[in-house]
């Protein structure tokens, strides 16, 4: 499989006590857009790779900056340890359990100048961390003929750049249920709904955590998956529901994917 996917989000820092802005509040938007593609080795093992190209725009004081580049390519290999399907009366009920590893890469560029924990700056506005990353995952699928539930976990343990500086440690937990609808036609649509929860470990900037940094939040999600033949497309919008980013000082707002890919 080939495909591409684009993502967006956007990020408040600097906010004050009680939550709202001020003069020294900033914005920073953040846009990916990722080639990414995978193959199979038999059955059972399941090889990905990503390579994302990053925009970022940074609101603050009424000024504007940008910026734009390769960010952090990621490989991982994933390994298919389950695969059950019975029948019990007239439904048919499939397991499916894959887990997966695969590392993080520093190809989109870190800049030291960026970095300014001494005021309370987050340390976001990078097209890549600089460190190399393992990331640990597992997929699992359950589904009862059309209806099924999809369960994504990763943790992503971060190493430490040239710069002594190392992004926390980050768990992220995707929970969707979906039912699929088939035509007569070969489309198949997939509306789904679900949640996202992510927890963060603090930075730490030369062995010292950086308090402003860290946090946990838990989203819905609404989205539809289709395809027809060989051709798969989608789309996802992501609400935040709950969250505690940088001791309260960081907000999050609403997140957008949207993809497409193609079976060779």
């Amino acid at each position: 499989m080939i495909g591409a996917r684009y993502q967006s989000s956007v990020l408040y820092s600097h906010l004050k006590p009680d939550g709202s802005f001020s003069y020294l509040t900033t914005k920073e938007r953040f846009h990916i857009a990722e080639v990414w593609g995978a193959f199979n080795v038999g059955k059972k093992v399941r090889i990905m790779g990503m390579i994302p190209w990053n925009f970022i725009d940074r609101y603050q004081g009424g000024k504007h900056t940008n910026k734009s580049g390769m960010g952090d390519m990621a490989f991982l290999g994933h390994y298919q340890i389950m695969q059950k399907r019975k029948q019990y009366g007239t439904k048919i009920h499939a397991h499916a359990l894959w887990l997966g590893s695969g590392l993080k890469l520093p190809t989109g560029k870190y800049e030291v100048e960026e970095k300014n924990v001494q005021d309370n700056i987050q340390n976001t506005f990078q097209l890549g961390s600089g460190s190399v990353d393992l990331m640990l995952n597992l997929m699992h699928d359950y589904r009862i003929m059309d209806f099924g539930m999809n369960t994504n976990l990763t943790y992503k343990i971060n190493g430490s750049n040239k710069d002594q500086y190392r992004y926390g440690n980050k768990l992220t937990v995707n929970t969707q249920l979906y039912y699929k609808i088939r035509s007569k036609k070969g489309l198949s649509m997939a509306p789904n709904t679900g949640i996202i929860f992510e927890a963060s470990k603090k930075d730490c900037n030369k062995l010292q955590e950086v308090d402003i940094s860290g946090g946990k939040s838990l989203l819905g999600t609404i989205g539809l998956e289709s395809n027809i033949g060989n051709i798969s497309w989608g789309a996802n919008w992501q609400k935040p529901l709950y969250q505690n980013l940088a001791l309260g000082s960081v907000e999050g707002r609403n997140r957008v994917m949207i993809h497409l890919s193609f079976s060779l």
